[in-house]
């Protein structure tokens, strides 16, 4: 039965400054487990699903967080989701060049010339685990499956993780906890509304 095309729209939008992480690790728990502990067989399989990431710091990174709620539909059904997408990005002296390489990340696009790997987070227990830093916690999304992407770009330019949650499981003050918790905030915006894409 073909229920037509996903729409979407951003209701409102909110960002924030943060200080550049050393390390970011996601994944099923029980996909880590058996990384750890399995065969290299089990071990190159299950890493096509989780993020382990070690962020140099020979170069200096700005990093940033963007959380969008968003509205879709389809045909008779609609759901609201909390879209959250996290870019460190390599400083350089010409601002415009990591500035513009953030928003294209934030607009879920990238540039394909400068991708090292791309990464579809999954999981098999309806459970993440989230480690940023020493800082960890386990996340359910709700249901088994993809519950986020993780890009990498070639020579650490960029390190860019999306995320999405339900608003069903995660108000709005649980995702601004979320994000204090992992992650040092050196500023936040006010929530904006913002045009249907």
């Amino acid at each position: 039965m073909d229920f037509g095309q996903i729409k979407t729209e951003t209701v409102k939008q909110r960002a924030y400054d943060i200080k550049p992480f050393k390390r970011i690790l996601i994944g099923d728990p029980s996909y880590l487990e058996k990384i750890q502990a399995g065969t290299a067989a089990d071990a190159k399989r299950l890493k096509k699903f989780v993020l382990d990431k070690k962020i140099t710091r020979s170069r200096s990174k700005v990093a940033k967080i963007e959380v969008k709620l968003v509205h879709s539909n389809m045909e008779i059904l609609d759901w609201d989701t909390w879209e959250i997408g996290i870019a460190v990005v390599e400083k350089t002296d010409d601002d415009e060049w990591h500035t513009v390489i953030m928003e294209t990340l934030f607009d879920n696009k990238y540039h394909p010339e400068l991708i090292d790997q791309i990464i579809e987070l999954g999981c098999d227990t309806a459970n993440f685990y989230v480690s940023v830093d020493g800082k960890s916690d386990e996340i359910c999304p709700g249901a088994d499956g993809t519950y986020g992407t993780a890009i990498l770009y070639k020579h650490d330019l960029a390190t860019f993780v999306s995320l999405s949650l339900s608003t069903s499981l995660f108000d709005e003050k649980d995702i601004e906890k979320m994000i204090e918790y992992f992650f040092e905030v050196t500023k936040k915006s006010d929530w904006e509304n913002a045009e249907e894409e």
